[in-house]
């Protein structure tokens, strides 16, 4: 799996030769690997200053009130936001979610 994890765009062929197999059991090994779940997706990852996203910022939420309702409500806002690629529920921490965010400078 870990010439998957560098290189989710190789062909059977490439993958079969790195893992030392033929490209015949190399296919079926890799699609029980997806059915199982234990790969779950293979996606293309743009470089954010392509793209004009200078700015990786992390961001720690308190949240006000510790209720269900809250923290759905916040989890739905922020799932609507593109400036927000990542976010974590966290503990043991002074905050209660962790956000990573791309934006093209301060000012946005």
């Amino acid at each position: 799996m870990g010439h998957l994890q560098d290189d989710g765009s190789l062909s059977n062929q490439e993958l079969a030769e790195r893992v030392g197999l033929t490209a015949v059991p190399c296919s079926p090994r890799v699609k029980q690997l997806e059915e199982t779940g234990v790969i779950r997706d293979r996606v293309v990852r743009v470089s954010d200053r392509a793209v004009n996203l200078n700015l990786t910022a992390l961001l720690h939420i308190i949240m006000d009130k510790h209720i269900p309702e809250h923290f759905a409500e916040f989890e739905d806002a922020v799932s609507r936001l593109p400036e927000v690629i990542e976010c974590y529920l966290i503990t043991g921490h002074e905050a209660d979610y962790q956000l990573k965010v791309v934006v093209p400078d301060m000012a946005r």
